[in-house]
């Protein structure tokens, strides 16, 4: 895994030069998230996951348990109205259909605060999430038999918003709006785009021709 920063003083074009090459993990990498603030980033494998400083290469501690090949990852920013510099949540999806949340631990390392199978306990294949404030975090799960999940989570428990089968749709990515209803853009790997309704996800509230999307 490599690291690169951008140098405008190199040319008016402004390219990237080499920061570290980390041997990160023991086969090939699945999936790689940034945190908000660019100073961690996470990487998932059929060895786990791990996660590195950017400015040094350094990795940090992650809970002793591993889940299995991790197929999907992101970062969960929080804000609160009351409270600045909450840690940032990794969560990451696995090809058993687990999710798990770590939440950092001071500077150190982190801990587990969550692990669950989702639904039919199939390969995750896209994650989503939207944060409103006052803890209000939304996740959208993707997996490979083709359903959709929504979910709310309090930071301990995750409580199901809907469930949804699309019949022809394999979701490779998940956005969640930033309204009211957090609706939910599922892009299928063959057959574009759909927007589920976010309170239930019964209707489908529009649909785009993106093509094959590998």
């Amino acid at each position: 895994m490599r690291f690169f920063r951008r140098n405008p003083t190199i040319s008016s074009s402004g390219r990237y030069r080499l920061m570290h090459t980390i041997n990160a993990h023991r086969g090939s990498i699945s999936c790689v998230a940034i945190s908000r603030d660019g100073s961690l980033v996470a990487s998932g494998a059929n060895d786990g996951t791990k996660i590195w400083q950017v400015t040094n290469g350094q990795a940090l501690d992650g809970p002793p348990r591993q889940a299995s090949a991790v197929s999907a990852i992101m970062w969960i920013t929080r804000t609160d109205t009351d409270t600045t510099n909450i840690p940032e949540l990794l969560c990451f999806g696995t090809g058993r259909g687990e999710l798990t949340i770590w939440q950092r631990i001071g500077d150190g390392g982190f801990d587990e605060i969550l692990h669950k199978t989702i639904g039919n306990a199939h390969e995750v294949t896209a994650l989503a999430c939207n944060e409103q404030g006052d803890g209000d975090v939304r996740i959208a799960v993707g997996t490979i038999d083709n359903n959709i999940y929504a979910f709310t989570f309090d930071g301990s428990e995750l409580h199901q918003i809907f469930s949804r089968h699309m019949d022809h749709t394999t979701p490779v990515a998940l956005h969640v709006i930033d309204n009211p209803a957090r609706d939910v853009w599922v892009i299928g790997v063959y057959n574009g785009g759909h927007l589920l309704k976010g309170d239930d996800g019964r209707d489908i509230l529009a649909s785009c021709d993106l093509g094959s999307v590998v």
